[in-house]
């Protein structure tokens, strides 16, 4: 019988469902993992009876074993203020257990990798001493995230001081892991320019579930749809401006905008009193949700890393439209897979022009090649397990 290396992952959330790019981004790479090696799952809760979950998880047959700490928001609000008075970042801090701390140690020395999800469970592994191999999967640099906030809000205020405890936290991280992976080369920049010293790194970019076919183009057609999380500052930033500044025109010509994602009822009822918007909240299937559209938009202003939603709408057959910031990390090429657009401008001239059936198809048709080509999932995945086969010498 054969004896597999094992994997520890640490992640700050449990990672089921696949509602969320991060869930599903961690998922994937765990899968690709599960081929070669046994995977051992050590995660936070935040019910303390979710057992149906961890189930439902331990069918896919990603994981082998699955533990979960519980972290009471009370909790974790009490952990967040010792960091706020330790001037460590607050998220850290949020996700800071002695019970989890404990479980790594008991579980560590009989695996080989030690895979952390995100900073907030690098604060573990950073302080492993065992000969296991650490790698952090920190898909984006979140102090640069928060850098390109604007303003003098009390938010942006706090979003400024926390910027400033992530960046000195994140330094720390990419020298202390044996890997680090990165959704965008922009996010490795932004360390290196800032004087990080990073042990060793990777680039794996974003995939996206190829879709058996794809949308076809109606004339009729006048929706335009964003996709995204709305509990995500950026996301619900994008979608109220977009909602705010552009409909207005497009409400006049009779486009209407829908929002399709996790929301609240309060973000809900911003959005549905505009003009023309519709929000229809989390959906089971993308699929049939966008079928009435003809483009989806990606006006991100705020964020970091490659935007699984432009990949999504790629996929789905949509043409898109996104601001520079949505293309970071994409190498699709403007005016051929899809369009940039900045200023309310712009999003209408390139909304109009798409209501043209050839050139909608066209931008769809190439949009939906270039991540067939460059975003399956499988194929973005083989790079980073056969750098961690490296790293142990592992062989197949």
């Amino acid at each position: 019988m054969i004896v597999r290396n094992k994997v520890l992952v640490l992640t700050p959330r449990f990672p089921y469902p696949l509602l969320g790019g991060d869930k599903l981004r961690i998922f994937k790479m765990c899968k690709a993992l599960s081929q070669s090696y046994d995977l051992t799952l050590l995660s936070f809760i935040d019910e303390e009876h979710c057992h149906n979950l961890e189930h439902e998880l331990l069918e896919t047959g990603v994981f082998k074993e699955i533990h979960t700490i519980y972290k009471s928001k009370l909790s974790s609000y009490g952990s967040t203020l010792i960091s706020l008075l330790k001037g460590e970042p607050l998220q850290v801090g949020y996700y800071y257990s002695r019970k989890f701390e404990k479980k790594i140690n008991e579980l560590v020395e009989s695996h080989q990798i030690v895979l952390s999800h995100l900073i907030r469970t690098a604060q573990y592994s950073n302080k492993i001493v065992h000969s296991t191999k650490k790698v952090l999967e920190m898909t984006d640099a979140i102090s640069m995230n928060y850098s390109r906030v604007q303003g003098f809000s009390l938010k942006k205020i706090i979003y400024k001081v926390e910027r400033r405890r992530l960046l000195k936290f994140e330094k720390e991280c990419v020298t202390r892991q044996d890997l680090t992976s990165f959704i965008s080369s922009a996010d490795v920049d932004y360390l290196v320019k800032n004087k990080a010293k990073i042990n060793e790194c990777l680039v794996v970019t974003n995939g996206v579930d190829i879709y058996p076919e794809i949308h076809s183009f109606s004339e009729e057609k006048r929706e335009i749809v964003f996709i995204g999380n709305m509990h995500s500052e950026q996301n619900f930033d994008a979608a109220l401006w977009f909602a705010t500044n552009v409909m207005p025109i497009l409400s006049t010509k009779n486009f209407s905008f829908k929002v399709i994602g996790k929301i609240s009822s309060s973000k809900s009822a911003q959005l549905s009193s505009l003009p023309n918007v519709v929000v229809v909240g989390a959906v089971n299937s993308l699929f049939e949700a966008t079928k009435s559209a003809f483009v989806g938009v990606c006006p991100m202003r705020i964020g970091a890393g490659v935007q699984n939603k432009v990949l999504e709408y790629m996929s789905l057959g949509l043409p898109c439209i996104t601001s520079p910031l949505g293309y970071e990390g994409i190498s699709a090429i403007p005016g051929r897979d899809l369009i940039i657009a900045e200023g309310v401008n712009e999003y209408v001239e390139a909304i109009e022009s798409l209501t043209s059936k050839s050139f909608n198809r066209t931008i769809a048709v190439n949009g939906n090649e270039y991540v067939k080509l460059n975003h399956e999932w499988d194929a973005v995945m083989h790079s980073f397990v056969k750098k961690l086969d490296s790293m142990i010498g592992n062989k197949k």
